[in-house]
């Protein structure tokens, strides 16, 4: 019987560069994604990514050069998670007021409360994130800790060889006594160094 496909939720930043075919991360990304469509991994997400990823940011983190996306585009994106190795999980009540509490204990900023918050609660032990500052709270948040890192391939096998949590296989609910209300287009965007990002569909 083959092993159930490990968990790792990925921050709203990481499906952006994928989408974006960015530029140092690709590659890497690549990597888990092709383990995903072999059933190796499956990708967590919140369905406040759906509203988070509406907007493709500059290169350079430059907010002034954000440019939210067009109606095709928004269209390839969901479609994208419509894919069966990704798991959209509900903001929920009680998930929100997990991130409430990680903001005021941890100071995290609320949208990244609810990464965190989502991972926790359905027991994913590894969060993907581009953000430095989120990161920094690798193993400081959670029980067993949250892995919080950048996407790094080790490996199939050698994937969660930091997390402290076991990997879980997708369930209709979450693990524990906490109840949760519960093909492949592929959006791009080209980047050229220096400049915003510019819409190739």
């Amino acid at each position: 019987m083959p092993n159930p496909p490990k968990l790792i939720y990925w921050d709203s930043d990481v499906f952006i560069s994928r989408f974006q075919k960015w530029p140092g991360r690709i590659d890497v990304l690549r990597k888990f994604t092709d383990a995903a469509e072999r059933n190796e991994i499956n990708l967590v997400v919140s369905t406040f990514s759906l509203t988070e990823i509406a907007k493709v940011p500059g290169l350079y983190g430059d907010p002034a050069k954000d440019k939210p996306l067009k109606e095709k585009q928004l269209a390839k994106v969901s479609a994208y998670f419509e894919n069966d190795y990704i798991v959209v999980r509900p903001l929920t009540v009680d998930i929100a007021e997990m991130a409430r509490e990680y903001v005021c204990k941890h100071g995290i900023k609320p949208g990244d409360a609810v990464h965190v918050a989502t991972a926790i609660y359905w027991n994913v032990p590894l969060l993907h994130s581009y953000d430095e500052r989120l990161c920094k709270r690798n193993g400081l948040i959670g029980d067993p800790p949250l892995v919080i890192e950048n996407p790094i391939w080790r490996g199939q096998e050698l994937l969660f060889e930091n997390a402290e949590a076991p990997s879980s296989p997708i369930e209709d609910e979450p693990q524990g006594d906490e109840k949760a209300a519960a093909k492949t287009d592929e959006a791009s965007v080209s980047v050229t160094p220096g400049k915003p990002p510019e819409s190739t569909v």
